[in-house]
């Protein structure tokens, strides 16, 4: 009887640090996306890469072991997995324009140059 007790001490234990490893790892993503949106314009592409990983590992995690995850943490994945997008968006769209600016600077000094 003791060892069965133990067993279950054992399992309950293992079952709630799992639960505690994921939280941890959602309020590490949140925490590492709210830095990257309020300072968005020098977030870079290994910034972006890191947290794709980061969610991508997540994401494994969750398909994985979908029943040590709550209702709430898998919305709360979904919504990082969103933040994350829009992210990415946003970053593209300023080296697209950045890319832009650039070519145009570019034909404009060709221009030039076949004029001289």
């Amino acid at each position: 009887m003791r060892a069965y007790s133990l067993f279950l001490l054992c399992l309950l234990f293992l079952t709630f640090s799992s639960c505690n490893q994921s939280e941890s790892q959602i309020k590490s993503i949140d925490a590492e996306l709210t830095l990257a949106e309020q300072d968005s314009s020098s977030i870079d592409k290994s910034d972006l890469e890191s947290l794709e990983v980061q969610l991508s590992e997540l994401q494994s995690d969750l398909e994985a072991n979908r029943s040590s995850y709550t209702d709430e943490q898998i919305k709360e994945i979904g919504k990082l997995q969103g933040r994350y997008v829009a992210l990415s968006l946003k970053a593209g769209l300023k080296n697209l324009n950045e890319t832009i600016k650039d070519a145009g600077n570019q034909l404009e000094g060709f221009i030039e140059g076949i004029q001289k």
